[in-house]
C-alpha cells in the first residue's frame, strides 16, 4: 500500500477513502464474551488494493460488515471519505450506503461492453 497516485510525488499526503481506527467487536451470551475483532487499524487511499485473508471464523465478514455500516463496532471508528460512519443515525447510514451502491452500480454498468 505504498504506491502513489500517478503524477503525485511519493511523499505527498494522500486522502484516505477508508480509515478503520482501533476497531473492536465483541459479542456476549450466557457463556461469556467472544472477541471477534481486536484493535483493527488501517487506512486505504484511492486506487489502493488490499485483500482481507484469514482462517474461517477469524472475523473477515464481520470487518467488512462494519466497514459497510451493516454492523456496529463495540469500540473504534470507521471513516469513509473522512466522515465517521457511526456518528450519524442508522437511517442516515442507510441513505449513504444506498448512494454509494448506486454510484458503484452506475460505474460498473459503464464498464460492461
Amino acid at each position: 500500500m505504498t504506491d502513489s497516485t500517478p503524477g503525485t510525488p511519493p511523499d505527498a499526503p494522500r486522502s484516505q477513502i477508508i480509515a478503520v481506527e482501533h476497531v473492536f467487536k465483541s459479542v456476549t451470551d450466557s457463556t461469556g464474551t467472544l472477541d471477534i475483532l481486536r484493535d483493527i487499524h488501517f487506512s486505504l487511499a484511492p486506487r489502493e488494493t488490499v485483500a482481507i485473508v484469514g482462517a474461517s471464523g477469524s472475523g473477515k465478514s464481520t470487518l467488512l460488515s462494519i466497514i459497510a455500516g451493516l454492523d456496529t463496532p463495540t469500540r473504534g471508528t470507521v471513516r469513509l471519505d473522512g466522515q465517521d460512519l457511526f456518528a450519524v443515525s442508522e437511517d442516515e447510514r442507510a441513505r449513504c450506503a444506498r448512494a454509494r451502491w448506486a454510484s458503484c452500480s452506475r460505474a460498473s454498468s459503464s464498464w460492461a461492453t
